[in-house]
């Protein structure tokens, strides 16, 4: 099945992926059953039983279920994928999933076409090929010293007259020369809870009954990897990947309720509270203070002086879905000891509502 056909195929993008994934291109666990493949299921050893669908990996069905998404919208783009001089950029919402992507075009377009790898793109190895082949460019992981490498390879891929596909990230560092070039460009969307269902149903066959947002938020397609195993089911695999995505919780930590002494009646009381605890930071007295930008609420606690930031940092943070500790703040109330004792970074932020 070509690219054409898929693209103009009638069903999910996802679906067709899917089914590639698992190395087949017909029976998919995500769509009924035809006449046709009621008598393969009935013809089953397994008796009543249906015959299981063969299974993938989770990173490669996060990569099938991310990309069948993202060519839905851009039909034509997956249809000209491998057209002579065609340029297209497919921008992924994040660094680790710059590979299995990679992975799964090699999958998908391997009956198709080969393809190159932009990265080590050399004249010499290269210059026989012309059309028949794709070029891909992956961001590079590390930086490079020059780009003049990068538009070398980029002037090879183009003589070559083959399709060039950049996998890059937004803010990323594809050839520059490349990213103008580019015809078409493909949003990935990120991990959701949907995409969170379709990649368990893939992999284990049966589709979880509900799948929490704040699960699909913190999740990545290295948790996936750990987590989704088609031998423990699909209500297991979800549970284990809540275990390990949900934010740590030390029993030794003091609550913020027991840190914080302050109430607010009214906005006029809370700005006052405000205004005396940052003057009180200002005047070097031994406070730490952590502002909610989103509350607009400030809780102060008085600590020895020279006492280590970092725990009252890890106290805040597992106790706020979102913060902002004002460092210059706490160098400020610890006489300078921050820079030896506190984070090194100028405010901490969690995913939370």
């Amino acid at each position: 099945m070509n690219l054409r056909t898929i693209a103009a195929s009638t069903r999910p993008l996802q679906q067709v992926f899917i089914d590639r994934a698992r190395g087949r291109t017909g029976f998919s666990r995500l769509r009924r059953a035809t006449l046709d493949e009621d008598d393969e299921i009935a013809s089953y050893d397994g008796g009543d039983q249906a015959p299981r669908a063969r299974s993938c990996s989770p990173e490669l069905a996060t990569a099938a279920v991310l990309l069948g998404r993202a060519f839905e919208t851009s039909r034509d783009a997956l249809a000209g994928l491998l057209d002579p001089d065609a340029v297209i950029v497919i921008q992924v919402p994040h660094p680790s999933l710059l590979q299995p992507v990679r992975r799964f075009l090699r999958l998908l377009l391997a009956n198709d076409t080969p393809l190159i790898d932009g990265d080590d793109l050399d004249d010499r190895s290269h210059v026989t090929r012309a059309g028949g082949s794709a070029v891909v460019f992956t961001e590079p992981t590390k930086s490079k010293t020059s780009s003049k490498e990068d538009d070398e390879a980029l002037a090879i891929a183009m003589r070559l007259r083959c399709a060039t596909i950049g996998i890059g990230t937004p803010f990323g560092k594809l050839p520059k020369s490349l990213l103008r070039l580019a015809e078409h460009r493909v949003i990935v969307p990120p991990i959701d809870a949907a995409v969170l269902a379709e990649v368990i149903e893939a992999v284990t066959g049966t589709r979880p009954v509900a799948v929490d947002a704040s699960i699909a938020a913190r999740a990545t397609i290295n948790h996936l990897a750990i987590a989704v195993n088609d031998e423990i089911g699909a209500e297991r695999s979800l549970e284990r990947l809540r275990r390990l995505v949900e934010p740590e919780i030390s029993a030794d930590v003091t609550p913020l309720a027991e840190l914080s002494g302050l109430s607010f009646s009214s906005k006029g009381d809370r700005c006052a509270q405000t205004r005396t605890v940052f003057r009180r930071a200002r005047s070097r007295r031994s406070a730490r203070t952590v502002v909610d930008p989103c509350r607009a609420r400030t809780w102060s606690r008085a600590y020895p002086r020279k006492c280590a930031v970092g725990r009252f940092t890890r106290v805040i943070a597992e106790s706020l879905s979102e913060l902002r500790v004002e460092r210059h703040l706490a160098a400020n109330a610890s006489g300078g000891a921050a820079s030896i004792y506190g984070p090194a970074i100028p405010f901490v932020q969690l995913d939370g509502k």
